[in-house]
């Protein structure tokens, strides 16, 4: 290929491009009568992808991840259809050279509606890329700003990154390179949550890291850095022993200032519990996580990454 078309910039809006037509084509022609639309979310909307040739094939890191947006809740499909749909936009992917994992959650207009502040609701809101279908349906989210962000959602970003990094401590060195990617990443992301200075985007997110002369910043730019890249992340290890150092650090803080929980917040947390999982219950995961990385013992870990998954699947039911 033509190397005046295979700089970072045109690999990503090649695999975004491409990956919107395949979902469209088949979400599209699945379910015609009740999808409303189709959002394409995350650093694959905000072409920040990292998105790399390798062999001939158009390999992006990570995932694209899309909302499936039907006319009612009664409407949305089983998580089972959901994923066969995605499998399905990942085959046609394939036959075009590019490899990417697709994931498709399906959500109906009120989870728009009712989207409370949370940064990914602020990016969904601000960089969403509507693909198919109803081209004002973002509209329908309520208009919040960085300063309504609460800091359990930058602790809670912090916290699962972490579990991530401790799934990919003793997996192959690429996975971990990845993982601490992220991590660095959303130390950064965490960090402006708790100064309520959050922005979309990694690049913006670094300059006013930078500014803010935050403890993380140097490690946030190399991260930047490297996610926007056109090559899989390497890291060595005291580049990453930096980055899971600070993201430890930030995490006890975080952890100090979170909010003690009203009595108002603990009968709402009671009375979703069985839906999302308790708040002692996610607390208990993640402080396991962190004991067991600042230990650098790792004999627990594959019970903290299934009890952490568990509480995935038990919250998205």
């Amino acid at each position: 290929m033509n190397a005046a078309l295979s700089t970072p910039d045109s690999l990503r809006r090649r695999g975004r491009l491409a990956i919107s037509e395949a979902l469209a084509d088949v979400c599209g022609a699945r379910w015609p009568r009740h999808l409303r639309a189709l959002i394409l979310t995350g650093s694959m909307a905000r072409d920040e992808a990292t998105a790399y040739e390798r062999d001939g094939v158009l390999t992006v890191a990570g995932d694209a991840e899309c909302l499936a947006v039907f006319s009612h809740r009664w409407s949305i499909p089983s998580r089972r259809s959901l994923l066969q749909a995605g499998r399905d936009a990942e085959r046609r992917l394939r036959a075009h050279a590019i490899a990417c994992p697709v994931g498709l959650s399906g959500v109906a207009p009120a989870y728009l509606r009712d989207n409370p502040p949370h940064c990914f609701g602020l990016e969904l809101r601000q960089a969403g890329r509507v693909i198919w279908g109803d081209l004002d349906v973002l509209g329908l989210m309520p208009g919040y700003s960085a300063c309504d962000i609460p800091l359990r959602d930058g602790f809670n970003l912090l916290s699962n990154r972490i579990v991530e990094y401790l799934a990919a401590a003793d997996g192959a060195p690429l996975a971990l390179d990845y993982a601490a990617l992220k991590l660095g990443l959303d130390t950064g992301t965490a960090y402006l949550i708790s100064r309520r200075r959050f922005v979309t985007g990694y690049a913006a997110r670094q300059q006013v890291l930078a500014r803010l002369s935050a403890p993380c910043a140097a490690e946030t730019l190399l991260c930047t850095q490297l996610k926007l890249a056109a090559a899989p992340p390497e890291l060595n290890p005291e580049q990453k022993d930096r980055i899971l150092q600070h993201a430890l650090a930030l995490w006890h803080t975080l952890r100090r200032r979170l909010p003690r929980a009203t009595w108002p917040m603990r009968l709402r947390t009671a009375a979703n519990s069985l839906r999302r999982g308790s708040l002692q219950t996610r607390t208990r995961i993640y402080a396991a996580a962190v004991a067991a990385l600042e230990a650098r013992d790792f004999s627990s870990a594959a019970a903290i990454v299934a009890d952490y998954r568990r509480l995935v699947e038990h919250t998205r039911a």
